[in-house]
């Protein structure tokens, strides 16, 4: 296949949806040689977080001088942002190759009668980055779990480090109703005799963790184990006899500095385990980038753009929108399976007018579902995103600030359309 037609191939596995459990991946990776087993890793779960985590972890490696691979989701424009080596798109010829080894392995396991049915679009993927870290010859890999933990696809990974950012409501339909549920899930990742490392997270779900944890053998950190202080501008770790310093992540929000705290201790831990790169931990944080969270794109009126799309990740917007004292404009599209009445409630009364608008996808919530939500304050529902935008920057004039939330689709969206760029591949939410 070339990069068209392997587009296309993953476009038609969107049809199969959503699979949980790892036993399928792990076959196919096995008859590809386990690619998964030649890389060191560190796995990132977690309800919020997990994105920047990684891209400030990776930094920091990449800037120690080790060759990085770095897979994520979803993507914004290219469905190759999800799989970088040194933090740079793979190239669509290696992108192309690598899918079609997934896709004919698949077949001939298909032909052989060892397996059925196919892997999914996020399945594909995973397995897709695992081939080009391998081909690549990374020196550690940074992956972010797609969704959950124990039956997440990701998981047939051995990763030396595992962690988990934090746990909130989120895909309740794969991953559980309720907190401990969810957080037994994201427990998953955690191995034997291997580090875990929790963000900041509340003290229910921490017992619980910790819990998991010491049933696997796995060496248990938290974030009270490593809680920054603020010293002159920077921050400061503490731990044992360890003092590092970190400046404030260019990233906007409170919640990164406690994402940063994150990576930074678990690259003091990987300088532990022989990948020695606290000498670049400073410079890592303050030239990590990560598109999409509190991005600010422009100015008169200042427009940010953020993927909060969760209870968790709006509380964090709704925090920093608060020190941003203009008027204040929200442009908001969701996905029907997420809670957008609870989101919108939370943050409708530090927005001055708010704009709903939606994206072209089945599961986006259309002007009926949020009729239907009965939502108690006013609004303006314009279906075409484009046209929302330009008519939510009006509104906030120059002197304002608007605020693009709700679903990193929209964002990508924008950013695509914006710059005239080609569309991408959405695949499934994930």
């Amino acid at each position: 296949m070339n990069y068209s037609s392997s587009l296309k191939y993953l476009e038609n596995l969107v049809k199969f949806g959503i699979k949980t459990g790892v036993e399928h991946t792990r076959t196919i990776s096995h008859y590809l040689g386990s690619p998964h087993l030649k890389f060191p890793s560190v796995l990132i779960g977690g309800t919020n977080g997990k994105g920047s985590t990684a891209a400030y972890i990776e930094s920091i490696l990449r800037l120690s001088g080790f060759k990085t691979g770095l897979f994520t989701s979803p993507h914004l424009v290219d469905i190759r942002e999800r799989i970088k080596i040194d933090n740079q798109l793979v190239s669509k010829n290696d992108f192309a190759k690598a899918i079609s080894r997934v896709k004919g392995c698949y077949e001939d396991l298909k032909n052989s009668e060892i397996l059925d049915e196919c892997p999914t679009f996020f399945e594909t993927l995973t397995l897709t980055s695992f081939l080009i870290f391998e081909e690549k010859q990374v020196d550690i890999a940074v992956v972010e779990v797609g969704m959950g933990g124990k039956n997440d696809c990701t998981n047939i990974l051995e990763p030396i480090i595992s962690i988990v950012t934090n746990v909130s409501l989120d895909h309740q339909k794969y991953i559980g109703n309720k907190i401990e549920e969810i957080a037994l899930e994201k427990s998953g990742i955690f191995r034997e005799n291997k580090i875990a490392v929790v963000g900041k997270t509340d003290n229910k779900t921490l017992t619980i963790l910790k819990s998991e944890a010491s049933k696997k053998g796995a060496i248990f950190f938290s974030y009270k184990d490593f809680t920054p202080n603020k010293v002159n501008g920077n921050y400061i770790i503490k731990y044992d006899n360890l003092r590092q310093i970190f400046p404030s992540p260019p990233l906007p929000g409170k919640h990164q500095v406690v994402n940063s705290a994150l990576a930074v201790f678990t690259t003091l831990k990987l300088s532990e385990a022989g990948f020695n790169c606290e000498n670049s931990i400073y410079d890592g944080i303050l030239k990590c980038r990560w598109e999409g969270r509190l991005e600010k794109i422009s100015e008169n009126p200042d427009v940010y753009l953020d993927g909060a799309h969760n209870i968790d990740g709006v509380k964090s917007l709704k925090d920093f929108a608060k020190s941003v004292n203009k008027k204040r404009v929200a442009l908001f599209a969701s996905m029907k399976d997420k809670d957008f009445k609870k989101m919108l409630r939370l943050v409708a009364p530090i927005f001055d007018e708010m704009i709903f608008t939606q994206i072209d996808m089945k599961r986006c919530a259309t002007k009926d579902d949020f009729e239907k939500s009965n939502l108690p304050f006013n609004y303006i529902f314009i279906e075409e995103p484009i046209e929302a935008f330009y008519k939510a920057k009006l509104k906030a004039g120059k002197d304002g600030a608007l605020f693009v939330f709700g679903s990193l689709y929209l964002v990508g969206y924008l950013k695509r359309n914006l710059t005239n760029r080609k569309p991408p591949l959405f695949g499934t939410g994930m």
